[in-house]
């Protein structure tokens, strides 16, 4: 099912589905939605998010902390000061999320207990710690027995 997540309205046009499709407003999300409806789709995951996806996401707790959960495991994100060292630009290799600002919002949201630093979660220039934090979960991979040390800010 997770192969569905990378099939666009542009791969169904092309391969002859444009008929089905149709039926379901052109909409590949709708339509597997319906098709599969015993399904939990993770609709932050498709190529393209459904139309008003993201703003309905602001106001829904639930679908903001499904998400959270979901990006933490596939990010490696042990506390909440890991989400500082990760770029946006990692994240939207994951999902097709509009903004570094809405990502914001939703850990304000879920996390509404921590202190969040908003202007540092929001500065552009975190590619490097980024990279730094991608380089130290690798080497964790390489070397398990030795996963107790920390990477540092510079």
């Amino acid at each position: 099912m997770d192969d569905w997540y990378n099939v666009t309205q542009e791969d169904i046009y092309k391969n002859g589905g444009k008929g089905l499709l149709l039926s379901y407003s052109g909409s590949p999300t709708k339509a597997l939605q319906q098709i599969y409806p015993e399904h939990d789709w993770m609709l932050w995951r498709f190529k393209m998010a459904p139309k008003g996806y993201w703003q309905s996401v602001l106001k829904d707790v639930n679908e903001q902390k499904r998400i959270i959960d979901w990006l933490s495991a596939q990010l490696s994100i042990k506390c909440l000061e890991d989400w500082y060292r990760v770029s946006i630009n990692r994240i939207q290799t994951m999902i097709q999320i509009e903004s570094w600002k809405i990502l914001a919002q939703i850990l304000e949201t879920v996390h509404s207990e921590h202190n969040w630093d908003i202007k540092t979660l929001r500065t552009i220039g975190r590619q490097s710690k980024s990279s730094q934090r991608e380089l130290m979960l690798a080497v964790q991979q390489l070397f398990p027995e030795h996963r107790t040390f920390k990477y540092f800010d510079i």
